[in-house]
């Protein structure tokens, strides 16, 4: 079977954008498109995973189970 260029995988920025880069970022990936990554995250998990801050609270997993407690930095 051939397939043509249409059949190609989307390339990694168009397959990291909005909800799924904000995914990614949640499980210690970081996305190629974290501009749109960042409307899909609260405030807080912004902080902890791209600047560095201290978690104000627990951070939780994409699937609701706390990953990192309150008060701690991100260890990346």
């Amino acid at each position: 079977m051939v397939l043509g260029r249409d059949a190609a995988a989307p390339s990694s920025s168009g397959s990291t954008r909005g909800s799924a880069g904000a995914y990614l970022n949640r499980q210690r990936y970081y996305s190629a498109a974290l501009d749109t990554a960042k409307q899909f995250m609260t405030p807080d998990e912004w902080g902890y995973w791209i600047e560095g801050k201290p978690a104000e609270k627990d951070i939780l997993s994409p699937e609701g189970k706390v990953t990192e407690k309150e008060d701690t930095r991100c260890a990346m």
